[in-house]
């Protein structure tokens, strides 16, 4: 009885450690540009390739051109940022074997203001005309959470959209979130 014992333990230790090193493997590989577009589908494969252009094209590319990497920005704040990236990564890998991906890939989780607020926290210090919005923003997001629009309502890293662009921020989904704001404050 006990070998077998021995034996579940020695079995069981080993499993925990490939599980370990498995993570720590892919905490490594998610550190990397071409890793995350590798296994991604389209859009993102257009994202991806978007970044390696001379002149950026979106937010995303030009996060890139500073260096910044795509974990980066799709991963909450430490210490347990990344299992969230890990856990998704796993849901997409199962439901990609299994034959349930969906394609063109759909994003359900977006990204949350700290992710942005990390490395942009003063935007919210400005009141100049051209950043008053995000002076006044973290008031309304206080009384009205859920109204109150997030980060990547006007600055959607990856999109090319037509119209006046300020900042990567077209004029199509800016003019709504002014309007909403405008509103909240009781001005026309």
């Amino acid at each position: 009885m006990s070998r077998r014992l021995l034996a579940l333990a020695v079995w069981l230790v080993a499993l925990a450690g490939a599980g370990a090193g498995g993570a720590a493997y892919a905490l490594a590989l998610e550190e990397r540009n071409d890793f995350c577009a590798s296994c991604h589908t389209q859009p993102e494969g257009d994202y991806y390739r978007r970044t390696l252009k001379p002149v950026p094209a979106d937010l995303a590319s030009l996060h890139t051109a500073k260096t910044v990497r795509c974990i980066d920005c799709h991963s909450g704040p430490p210490p347990l940022g990344r299992k969230d990236g890990l856990i998704q990564g796993a849901q997409d890998t199962l439901a990609y074997f299994s034959g349930a991906y969906r394609q063109p890939a759909v994003t359900t989780h977006p990204l949350p203001d700290t992710n942005c607020t990390r490395c942009h926290a003063a935007v919210f210090q400005s009141k100049s005309l051209n950043n008053h919005y995000h002076y006044y923003l973290p008031g309304w997001q206080s009384q009205q959470p859920n109204q109150a629009s997030p980060c990547i309502a006007c600055h959607s890293s990856h999109s090319t959209a037509e119209g006046h662009i300020v900042r990567f921020a077209p004029d199509t989904r800016i003019n709504r979130v002014c309007a909403a704001c405008h509103a909240f404050e009781g001005i026309r």
